[in-house]
């Protein structure tokens, strides 16, 4: 079995640090941390741009039904350089495939191009104060008021909220029944 990669990945890798040298400010006391805490979004619109958002989402979706090597070399990439990367990849890795997989025409209509194209930040409302990410023991409400839900509680260590254009909200919507199930 060959492990190396392919002519075209390393071609793609040498296209990715070509990208880099371009779209990365000199920062010369860049932190080491930068690519989990930094924010740039010229930066994730650039990365959109060249279609590297959403790059193993299905052609059909607008993604590039790339391979996931390929966005292990683009992560490989981005980290060697300390890219502010983690911002895009609530949406490119966690939302942008939820909404594929479960989400309405309208709903792929309106968010899927603003991650595609590094536009949309999302944030993650799922720890809180005495429950961590110990989903079972949530207690932030959401309780339906017409075509709405009301939002009662507080969430902590939301990375990027500062910066999100959304929160991806986790809570419970229904009480009546146990602890692990009622969530929304």
């Amino acid at each position: 079995m060959d492990f190396r990669f392919t002519a075209e990945q390393e071609d793609f890798r040498q296209e990715i640090r070509t990208f880099l040298d371009e779209a990365l400010p000199e920062t010369p006391d860049m932190p080491d941390d930068a690519w989990i805490v930094g924010f740039d979004k010229a930066f994730s619109q650039k990365v959109g741009a060249k279609g590297w958002i959403g790059l193993t989402w299905p052609k059909e979706a607008g993604g590039q039904g790339r391979s996931y090597f390929d966005r292990l070399i683009l992560t490989e990439e981005f980290l060697r350089c300390g890219a502010p990367v983690a911002a895009h990849w609530l949406g490119d890795r966690q939302m942008g495939p939820s909404i594929l997989h479960y989400g309405t025409p309208e709903q792929k209509e309106k968010y899927l191009p603003g991650i595609m194209a590094g536009e949309s930040v999302f944030c993650i409302g799922m720890s809180e104060p005495g429950a961590g990410s110990d989903l079972a023991g949530l207690q932030t409400k959401a309780e339906e008021d017409g075509d709405e839900f009301v939002i009662s509680g507080q969430k902590i260590w939301t990375s990027f909220a500062h910066v999100a254009d959304y929160c991806y909200l986790v809570a419970r919507s229904n009480s009546d029944v146990p602890k692990h199930k009622g969530i929304s």
